[in-house]
């Protein structure tokens, strides 16, 4: 107990003696020592939300005796009416500029000189349009963000070169889960040791990546949400190292864990 506590529990101790004192009928002074007693103790030992009982008492006075009441009051912010100097006005007279003579130009359509160079010009725009859509059409790399990854688009001799999967159900298999077109499984390198931080890209039919995620510190890898059915490509990516181009399909059924192993280089 500190000195202040003791002080404020003394003082109602006190005030509630000097009820008991009083020639009073019983039931008023037993009902006055009884509340100054309770009202030491909690002034002492009773802190609501980390204050003293006697700051929410005088907080409670403060706000009905003297209640925050604020009125507006619109101020007048016109200036005042200033006089404006005046000035003698003198006529203007509006300023003609001179006649200029107009020259026609030559008509330049109508030329058969002009007119011929228009066709040639228009022949050879449309012919070099006309190579363009037969050369096929002009695909730039570009790099796509999927989830926070960078991931870039495969070309079309890594889809050609897509391997059925390796199932890895019996082996490092955590991830197993009962839910249909979930694709989870193991990344190893050469020698069967597991890899992290192996960026996975899976594609669609329509070479549209549809998701991208990394292995873990086990190797693993799993996507959170289901595919709808069909054929997906998958292709691992890590620095130092290759990896076959996986093609999975799904056909509404869990589709068991594949391991993912990099490939022997020359």
């Amino acid at each position: 107990m500190t000195l202040r506590q003791f002080a404020k529990l003394a003082a109602c101790c006190l005030v509630a003696l000097v009820f008991y004192g009083l020639d009073l009928p019983s039931l008023i002074k037993y009902a006055a020592v009884g509340f100054f007693v309770l009202l030491g103790a909690g002034l002492a030992f009773l802190p609501i939300n980390e204050r003293p009982l006697d700051v929410w008492i005088i907080s409670f006075f403060k706000a009905i005796f003297s209640p925050t009441q604020y009125i507006w009051k619109k101020k007048d912010l016109t200036p005042p009416p200033q006089s404006l100097p005046t000035t003698p006005t003198s006529p203007v007279t509006p300023s003609v500029p001179p006649a200029t003579t107009v020259r026609e130009s030559p008509n330049l359509a109508s030329s058969p000189i002009s007119a011929t160079n228009n066709n040639r010009k228009e022949e050879d725009f449309l012919q070099n349009i006309q190579s363009l859509f037969a050369s096929g059409p002009i695909i730039k790399p570009r790099i796509e963000k999927l989830n926070g990854l960078e991931v870039k688009p495969a070309n079309l001799e890594e889809r050609i070169a897509a391997v059925a999967p390796v199932m890895a159900k019996g082996k490092v298999s955590p991830f197993f889960t009962d839910l249909p077109n979930i694709i989870n499984g193991v990344i190893k390198d050469k020698q069967g040791k597991l890899i992290d931080g192996v960026i996975l890209e899976i594609k669609d039919v329509h070479d549209l990546a549809v998701r991208a995620l990394r292995s873990n510190k086990l190797g693993q890898f799993r996507i959170a949400t289901p595919l709808p059915d069909g054929v997906y490509t998958l292709y691992p990516e890590k620095e130092g190292l290759e990896f076959d181009i996986i093609k999975v399909e799904l056909k509404g059924q869990v589709f068991p864990p594949i391991e993912i192993s990099a490939k022997q280089t020359p």
